[in-house]
Protein backbone atom coordinates (compact mmCIF):
# COMPACT_ATOMS: atom_id res chain seq x y z
CA UNK A 1 0.00 0.00 0.00
CA UNK A 2 1.08 3.53 -0.82
CA UNK A 3 2.51 5.39 2.38
CA UNK A 4 0.05 8.80 0.98
CA UNK A 5 -2.94 6.14 2.10
CA UNK A 6 -1.16 4.79 4.70
CA UNK A 7 -0.83 8.35 5.99
CA UNK A 8 -4.70 9.34 5.41
CA UNK A 9 -5.87 6.28 8.01
CA UNK A 10 -2.99 7.92 10.38
CA UNK A 11 -4.83 11.10 9.85
CA UNK A 12 -7.90 10.46 10.07
CA UNK A 13 -9.76 11.08 13.27
CA UNK A 14 -12.48 8.24 13.04
CA UNK A 15 -13.69 5.48 15.82
CA UNK A 16 -12.99 1.80 14.57
CA UNK A 17 -15.48 -0.53 14.25
CA UNK A 18 -14.58 -3.58 16.39
CA UNK A 19 -12.48 -1.44 19.61
CA UNK A 20 -14.51 2.07 19.13
CA UNK A 21 -11.52 3.62 19.43
CA UNK A 22 -9.65 6.47 17.08
CA UNK A 23 -7.12 4.77 14.60
CA UNK A 24 -3.68 3.90 15.99
CA UNK A 25 -2.64 1.95 13.02
CA UNK A 26 0.31 0.34 11.10
CA UNK A 27 1.60 -0.83 8.24
CA UNK A 28 2.83 -4.50 7.06
CA UNK A 29 5.15 -3.88 4.28
CA UNK A 30 4.93 -7.47 3.26
CA UNK A 31 1.39 -7.64 2.94
CA UNK A 32 0.66 -3.85 2.49
CA UNK A 33 -2.35 -3.87 5.10
CA UNK A 34 -3.14 -1.38 7.54
CA UNK A 35 -3.81 -2.58 11.07
CA UNK A 36 -5.63 -1.00 13.70
CA UNK A 37 -3.05 -1.46 17.15
CA UNK A 38 -6.02 -1.98 19.68
CA UNK A 39 -8.24 -4.71 18.00
CA UNK A 40 -6.22 -5.92 14.77
CA UNK A 41 -8.78 -5.17 12.93
CA UNK A 42 -7.84 -4.66 9.15
CA UNK A 43 -8.84 -1.30 8.02
CA UNK A 44 -7.34 -1.55 4.41
CA UNK A 45 -6.18 -4.66 2.06
CA UNK A 46 -4.51 -3.53 -0.74
CA UNK A 47 -2.78 -7.17 -1.68
CA UNK A 48 -6.80 -8.82 -1.22
CA UNK A 49 -7.93 -6.49 -4.10
CA UNK A 50 -4.40 -7.43 -6.06
CA UNK A 51 -5.29 -11.18 -5.83
CA UNK A 52 -8.89 -10.94 -7.02
CA UNK A 53 -7.26 -9.06 -9.98
CA UNK A 54 -5.32 -11.97 -11.03
CA UNK A 55 -7.66 -14.71 -10.55
CA UNK A 56 -10.46 -13.03 -12.01
CA UNK A 57 -8.53 -12.34 -15.15
CA UNK A 58 -6.75 -15.89 -14.81
CA UNK A 59 -10.75 -17.47 -15.40
CA UNK A 60 -11.03 -15.07 -18.34
CA UNK A 61 -8.04 -16.59 -19.56
CA UNK A 62 -9.42 -20.14 -18.68
CA UNK A 63 -12.82 -19.55 -20.41
CA UNK A 64 -11.28 -18.11 -23.71
CA UNK A 65 -10.04 -21.46 -24.37
CA UNK A 66 -13.74 -22.63 -24.99
CA UNK A 67 -13.53 -20.47 -28.47
CA UNK A 68 -10.66 -22.93 -29.67
CA UNK A 69 -7.21 -21.53 -28.09
CA UNK A 70 -5.13 -24.21 -27.76
CA UNK A 71 -2.42 -23.80 -24.68
CA UNK A 72 0.87 -24.78 -24.30
CA UNK A 73 1.86 -26.30 -20.98
CA UNK A 74 4.99 -24.50 -20.39
CA UNK A 75 3.73 -21.33 -21.25
CA UNK A 76 1.01 -21.28 -17.74
CA UNK A 77 1.48 -19.57 -14.44
CA UNK A 78 0.35 -21.35 -11.56
CA UNK A 79 1.68 -18.73 -8.83
CA UNK A 80 -1.83 -17.40 -7.99
CA UNK A 81 -3.55 -20.69 -9.18
CA UNK A 82 -4.50 -21.84 -5.15
CA UNK A 83 -7.27 -18.91 -4.47
CA UNK A 84 -6.45 -16.70 -1.54
CA UNK A 85 -9.50 -17.34 0.54
CA UNK A 86 -9.12 -21.15 0.50
CA UNK A 87 -8.04 -22.80 4.03
CA UNK A 88 -5.92 -19.54 4.97
CA UNK A 89 -5.39 -19.01 8.37
CA UNK A 90 -4.99 -15.44 7.98
CA UNK A 91 -8.91 -14.36 8.17
CA UNK A 92 -9.76 -14.70 11.66
CA UNK A 93 -7.78 -16.78 13.85
CA UNK A 94 -9.77 -19.10 16.72
CA UNK A 95 -7.12 -17.26 19.37
CA UNK A 96 -8.82 -14.82 21.60
CA UNK A 97 -5.90 -12.38 21.69
CA UNK A 98 -5.62 -8.51 20.56
CA UNK A 99 -2.85 -7.41 17.78
CA UNK A 100 -0.40 -7.06 21.29
CA UNK A 101 -0.91 -10.42 22.38
CA UNK A 102 -3.44 -9.75 25.27
CA UNK A 103 -6.17 -11.85 26.02
CA UNK A 104 -9.68 -9.82 25.05
CA UNK A 105 -12.53 -9.71 26.97
CA UNK A 106 -16.29 -11.75 27.06
CA UNK A 107 -17.63 -9.33 25.14
CA UNK A 108 -15.52 -8.97 22.28
CA UNK A 109 -15.19 -13.15 22.03
CA UNK A 110 -19.16 -13.03 21.66
CA UNK A 111 -18.40 -10.78 18.99
CA UNK A 112 -15.39 -12.03 17.47
CA UNK A 113 -17.59 -15.99 17.91
CA UNK A 114 -20.13 -14.57 15.52
CA UNK A 115 -17.97 -12.97 12.71
CA UNK A 116 -16.44 -16.82 12.83
CA UNK A 117 -19.72 -17.88 12.15
CA UNK A 118 -20.66 -15.04 9.42
CA UNK A 119 -17.46 -16.03 8.19
CA UNK A 120 -18.15 -19.26 7.84
CA UNK A 121 -21.12 -19.00 5.76
CA UNK A 122 -19.89 -16.42 3.41
CA UNK A 123 -16.61 -17.92 2.45
CA UNK A 124 -18.30 -21.41 0.88
CA UNK A 125 -21.78 -20.14 0.28
CA UNK A 126 -22.30 -21.71 -3.01
CA UNK A 127 -21.06 -25.46 -4.94
CA UNK A 128 -18.54 -24.49 -6.53
CA UNK A 129 -16.68 -23.03 -3.49
CA UNK A 130 -17.63 -25.98 -1.61
CA UNK A 131 -16.08 -27.92 -4.20
CA UNK A 132 -13.03 -26.15 -4.76
CA UNK A 133 -12.57 -26.28 -0.75
CA UNK A 134 -12.92 -30.17 -0.86
CA UNK A 135 -10.75 -30.12 -4.18
CA UNK A 136 -8.21 -28.22 -2.31
CA UNK A 137 -8.23 -30.99 0.80
CA UNK A 138 -7.66 -33.86 -1.17
CA UNK A 139 -4.54 -32.31 -3.55
CA UNK A 140 -3.15 -31.30 -0.04
CA UNK A 141 -3.56 -35.16 1.34
CA UNK A 142 -1.90 -36.21 -1.86
CA UNK A 143 0.95 -33.80 -1.43
CA UNK A 144 1.74 -35.24 1.99
CA UNK A 145 1.05 -38.74 0.42
CA UNK A 146 3.01 -38.41 -2.85
CA UNK A 147 5.81 -36.22 -1.28
CA UNK A 148 5.24 -33.78 -4.26
CA UNK A 149 6.53 -30.13 -3.91
CA UNK A 150 3.81 -27.36 -3.39
CA UNK A 151 4.26 -25.81 -7.10
CA UNK A 152 2.84 -29.12 -8.62
CA UNK A 153 0.14 -28.75 -6.27
CA UNK A 154 -0.65 -25.24 -7.72
CA UNK A 155 -0.55 -26.07 -11.51
CA UNK A 156 -2.84 -28.93 -10.33
CA UNK A 157 -5.46 -26.42 -8.69
CA UNK A 158 -5.09 -24.65 -11.92
CA UNK A 159 -5.85 -27.41 -13.98
CA UNK A 160 -8.98 -28.19 -11.16
CA UNK A 161 -10.63 -24.98 -11.74
CA UNK A 162 -9.92 -24.55 -15.52
CA UNK A 163 -11.45 -27.82 -15.84
CA UNK A 164 -14.16 -26.73 -13.46
CA UNK A 165 -14.96 -23.50 -15.78
CA UNK A 166 -15.22 -25.75 -18.82
CA UNK A 167 -17.86 -27.81 -17.04
CA UNK A 168 -15.37 -31.18 -17.40
CA UNK A 169 -16.08 -31.79 -13.57
CA UNK A 170 -20.03 -31.71 -13.90
CA UNK A 171 -21.18 -35.23 -13.67
CA UNK A 172 -17.68 -37.11 -13.54
CA UNK A 173 -15.75 -37.96 -9.95
CA UNK A 174 -13.86 -34.99 -8.23
CA UNK A 175 -11.35 -37.50 -6.66
CA UNK A 176 -10.61 -38.59 -10.48
CA UNK A 177 -10.64 -35.35 -11.99
CA UNK A 178 -7.81 -34.35 -8.46
CA UNK A 179 -5.72 -37.17 -9.63
CA UNK A 180 -5.84 -36.83 -12.99
CA UNK A 181 -5.06 -33.27 -12.98
CA UNK A 182 -2.09 -34.15 -10.29
CA UNK A 183 -0.65 -36.09 -13.20
CA UNK A 184 -0.57 -34.14 -15.53
CA UNK A 185 1.08 -31.51 -13.27
CA UNK A 186 3.77 -34.14 -12.51
CA UNK A 187 4.38 -34.80 -15.97
CA UNK A 188 5.07 -30.70 -16.48
CA UNK A 189 7.47 -30.62 -13.78
CA UNK A 190 8.97 -33.68 -14.91
CA UNK A 191 8.35 -35.78 -11.61
CA UNK A 192 8.44 -39.64 -12.10
CA UNK A 193 5.18 -40.33 -10.54
CA UNK A 194 3.47 -43.28 -12.38
CA UNK A 195 -0.82 -43.64 -12.77
CA UNK A 196 0.22 -46.36 -10.27
CA UNK A 197 1.40 -44.61 -7.40
CA UNK A 198 -1.10 -41.92 -7.81
CA UNK A 199 -3.79 -44.62 -7.93
CA UNK A 200 -2.98 -46.47 -5.01
CA UNK A 201 -2.66 -43.33 -2.80
CA UNK A 202 -6.53 -41.78 -3.65
CA UNK A 203 -8.06 -44.93 -4.04
CA UNK A 204 -8.98 -44.28 -7.34
CA UNK A 205 -8.94 -47.05 -10.23
CA UNK A 206 -6.23 -46.45 -12.76
CA UNK A 207 -8.23 -46.66 -15.66
CA UNK A 208 -10.68 -43.91 -14.23
CA UNK A 209 -7.41 -41.55 -13.70
CA UNK A 210 -6.01 -42.66 -17.75
CA UNK A 211 -9.66 -41.41 -18.97
CA UNK A 212 -10.06 -38.02 -17.23
CA UNK A 213 -6.23 -37.53 -17.80
CA UNK A 214 -7.12 -37.75 -21.59
CA UNK A 215 -10.15 -35.59 -21.34
CA UNK A 216 -8.13 -33.14 -19.60
CA UNK A 217 -5.81 -33.14 -22.57
CA UNK A 218 -8.53 -33.17 -25.38
CA UNK A 219 -10.28 -30.85 -23.59
CA UNK A 220 -7.49 -28.05 -22.84
CA UNK A 221 -6.07 -28.84 -26.47
CA UNK A 222 -2.97 -29.19 -25.17
CA UNK A 223 -0.81 -28.97 -28.19
CA UNK A 224 2.77 -30.86 -26.41
CA UNK A 225 2.62 -33.21 -22.86
CA UNK A 226 6.15 -32.82 -21.59
CA UNK A 227 7.62 -36.75 -21.46
CA UNK A 228 9.47 -37.22 -18.25
CA UNK A 229 13.47 -37.55 -18.52
CA UNK A 230 14.23 -41.34 -17.73
CA UNK A 231 17.58 -40.51 -16.07
CA UNK A 232 15.03 -38.97 -13.26
CA UNK A 233 13.46 -42.92 -13.21
CA UNK A 234 16.96 -44.31 -12.15
CA UNK A 235 17.53 -42.08 -9.41
CA UNK A 236 13.57 -43.07 -8.03
CA UNK A 237 14.41 -46.45 -8.63
CA UNK A 238 18.02 -47.13 -6.81
CA UNK A 239 16.10 -45.37 -3.79
CA UNK A 240 13.46 -48.27 -4.16
CA UNK A 241 16.45 -51.15 -4.24
CA UNK A 242 19.41 -51.62 -2.57
CA UNK A 243 21.75 -51.08 -5.35
CA UNK A 244 24.99 -49.06 -4.38
CA UNK A 245 25.87 -45.82 -5.80
CA UNK A 246 27.75 -47.23 -8.87
CA UNK A 247 25.10 -49.05 -10.11
CA UNK A 248 23.62 -45.79 -10.42
CA UNK A 249 26.58 -43.98 -11.97
CA UNK A 250 26.76 -46.18 -14.99
CA UNK A 251 23.38 -46.27 -15.21
CA UNK A 252 22.98 -42.85 -15.99
CA UNK A 253 26.20 -43.35 -18.18
CA UNK A 254 24.10 -46.02 -20.26
CA UNK A 255 20.90 -44.07 -20.37
CA UNK A 256 23.12 -41.00 -21.78
CA UNK A 257 23.54 -43.21 -24.63
CA UNK A 258 20.53 -44.39 -24.73
CA UNK A 259 19.01 -40.38 -25.27
CA UNK A 260 21.72 -40.18 -27.87
CA UNK A 261 21.13 -43.11 -30.03
CA UNK A 262 16.80 -42.40 -29.23
CA UNK A 263 15.93 -45.75 -28.12
CA UNK A 264 14.19 -43.79 -25.27
CA UNK A 265 11.76 -43.08 -27.72
CA UNK A 266 7.95 -44.16 -27.79
CA UNK A 267 8.61 -45.94 -24.55
CA UNK A 268 7.84 -45.94 -21.06
CA UNK A 269 10.63 -43.84 -19.19
CA UNK A 270 10.24 -46.29 -16.36
CA UNK A 271 10.78 -49.66 -18.06
CA UNK A 272 13.71 -47.86 -20.16
CA UNK A 273 15.05 -47.09 -16.59
CA UNK A 274 14.69 -50.20 -15.06
CA UNK A 275 16.37 -51.92 -18.16
CA UNK A 276 19.02 -49.83 -18.06
CA UNK A 277 19.85 -50.35 -14.40
CA UNK A 278 19.63 -54.24 -14.95
CA UNK A 279 22.22 -53.68 -17.25
CA UNK A 280 24.33 -51.64 -15.16
CA UNK A 281 24.44 -53.84 -12.49
CA UNK A 282 25.20 -56.79 -14.81
CA UNK A 283 28.19 -54.39 -16.04
CA UNK A 284 29.13 -53.63 -12.43
CA UNK A 285 28.97 -57.29 -10.96
CA UNK A 286 30.29 -60.67 -12.66
CA UNK A 287 26.84 -62.56 -12.11
CA UNK A 288 23.26 -61.35 -11.11
CA UNK A 289 21.19 -63.55 -9.40
CA UNK A 290 16.95 -63.84 -9.90
CA UNK A 291 16.43 -62.00 -7.12
CA UNK A 292 17.93 -58.74 -7.72
CA UNK A 293 16.08 -58.45 -11.52
CA UNK A 294 12.71 -59.52 -10.11
CA UNK A 295 13.71 -57.12 -7.02
CA UNK A 296 13.88 -54.35 -9.68
CA UNK A 297 10.90 -55.54 -11.89
CA UNK A 298 9.04 -55.30 -8.51
CA UNK A 299 10.17 -51.47 -7.81
CA UNK A 300 8.72 -50.15 -10.63
CA UNK A 301 5.75 -52.43 -11.13
CA UNK A 302 6.56 -54.52 -14.09
CA UNK A 303 7.58 -58.19 -14.87
CA UNK A 304 11.06 -59.09 -15.17
CA UNK A 305 10.25 -60.76 -18.80
CA UNK A 306 9.20 -56.96 -19.89
CA UNK A 307 12.55 -55.75 -18.18
CA UNK A 308 14.37 -58.93 -19.87
CA UNK A 309 12.93 -57.92 -23.40
CA UNK A 310 14.19 -54.08 -23.33
CA UNK A 311 17.49 -54.80 -21.71
CA UNK A 312 18.18 -56.63 -24.41
CA UNK A 313 17.10 -54.22 -26.96
CA UNK A 314 19.28 -51.98 -25.49
CA UNK A 315 22.05 -54.31 -25.39
CA UNK A 316 21.78 -55.29 -29.32
CA UNK A 317 21.79 -51.08 -30.11
CA UNK A 318 24.30 -50.50 -27.86
CA UNK A 319 28.09 -51.38 -27.13
CA UNK A 320 27.85 -51.79 -23.80
CA UNK A 321 31.73 -52.27 -23.75
CA UNK A 322 32.77 -49.20 -24.78
CA UNK A 323 31.17 -47.21 -21.37
CA UNK A 324 33.27 -46.56 -18.94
Amino acid sequence: MSSDKSDNFKNKKSLCLICNNNYKVISDPETREVICTICGQVLSDQNEQCINNRINEEITNVAGSESGTRYDLKSQNSSSAVPYNIESPTIIGRTNVDATGRQIGSDMENIMEKLRILEKRTRYNNSADRNLKYAFEQMTKLKYKLGISDSIIQKSFYFYRKAQVLGIIRGRSIDGIVSASIYLACKEFETPKTLKEISKVSNVKIKTISHYYRILVIEFGLRTVPVIDPIKCITKIINNTDLNESVKRKAIQIMTKVKQNKIHEGKNPMVIAASTIYAAYKLDEANIDKTTQIEIAKSVGISDSVLRKWYNDIVDNLNLDLIK
